[in-house]
């Protein structure tokens, strides 16, 4: 890898997006208590930052049906 992120392109994709997904519930938390949403901001930012920057690395570019296949092979390069 190159860089200062020593990190798998895949990998990168899936915890970006889990990342954004986590701004939903903050964004609807300060929506229901009439706050600024500046944690959703900052999450989705930094969830779709981290997951373009590992999209723009995987080979081909992302496509859309390998989301779920890509997500498993996550899940065994973490438990192995």
């Amino acid at each position: 890898m190159d860089g200062l992120i020593d990190m798998h392109p895949e990998t990168a994709v899936i915890v970006g997006l889990f990342v954004a997904l986590l701004a939903l519930p903050s964004w609807l938390s300060a929506r229901v208590d009439a706050r600024r949403p500046v944690l959703a901001l900052t999450l989705a930012l930094a969830g779709g930052g981290l997951a373009w920057w590992g999209a723009g690395r995987l080979p081909g570019g992302l496509q859309p049906a390998e989301l779920p296949d890509m997500l498993f092979r996550v899940i065994g390069r973490l438990l192995n």
